[in-house]
């Protein structure tokens, strides 16, 4: 049986735009922690590489006097070849498009067709965006998010019983106060400092059960 799903996630924060954001269904950190974490960390991700990409625009147009005006970058996971953990464990694809002045032709930068594409490259890269381990923590973060969110429960994920040091490694500098003027959460402190308070649950993915009907009609 094939199944085709579609889901939506929106990263914008409620005080951004016009507060009409959506966001994962049934927040409940009691009976679904997992996916309440999963949200904590997209919101805090999505602010922190904003941040972080903001920072290496004004870095690169001081040092080589051209500024990134827009780009993307894509993440393929290989978690059957890479472990978790590491920073390559995505396969990275990217360009970013930058100019001088205002008048100037636009110029890209990439990475070069069939080049090693393990994001610890780009590290070291002072011509591109310092933003990788960012890249990373996000990436992960969205990867583990929308696998609980559709009751994924094989790992690896962050939001899984097995991977909470990893969790509480990315939530260590979870505030609740955010950058730019942005607002993050729900989660306003580190999973550890948080697993113990009244109200919150455990780490588990309920797996998701999908209902089939079947009308059969004999034909005489």
């Amino acid at each position: 049986m094939l199944v085709n799903m579609s889901t939506e996630y929106d990263l914008i924060p409620p005080n951004i735009e016009n507060g009409q954001q959506t966001q994962l269904l049934q927040l409940d950190m009691q009976n679904r922690a997992s996916p309440w974490w999963g949200a904590s960390l997209l919101e805090n991700y999505w602010v922190e590489l904003a941040w972080a990409l903001q920072e290496s625009r004004d870095a690169l147009k001081s040092k080589w006097l051209y500024q990134i005006s827009k780009g993307s970058i894509n993440l393929m996971p290989q978690p059957d070849r890479r472990p978790f953990d590491s920073i390559n464990f995505f396969e990275t694809r990217c360009h970013f498009v930058f100019k001088s002045n205002p008048n100037e032709t636009a110029g890209i930068l990439a990475d070069e067709k069939d080049s090693h594409r393990d994001m610890a490259k780009w590290l070291d890269n002072d011509g591109l965006p310092d933003i990788w381990d960012y890249v990373d923590k996000y990436g992960k973060s969205f990867y583990s998010t929308v696998l609980a969110d559709l009751g994924q429960g094989k790992g690896p994920s962050l939001l899984l019983p097995e991977y909470e040091d990893l969790l509480q490694e990315y939530t260590k500098i979870i505030t609740g106060q955010g950058k730019m003027n942005a607002a993050v959460g729900p989660a306003d402190a580190s999973y550890r400092d948080s697993r113990n308070r009244e109200g919150m649950g455990r780490l588990e993915i309920t797996p998701s059960k999908f209902t089939a009907s079947t009308c059969a009609r004999c034909l005489k």
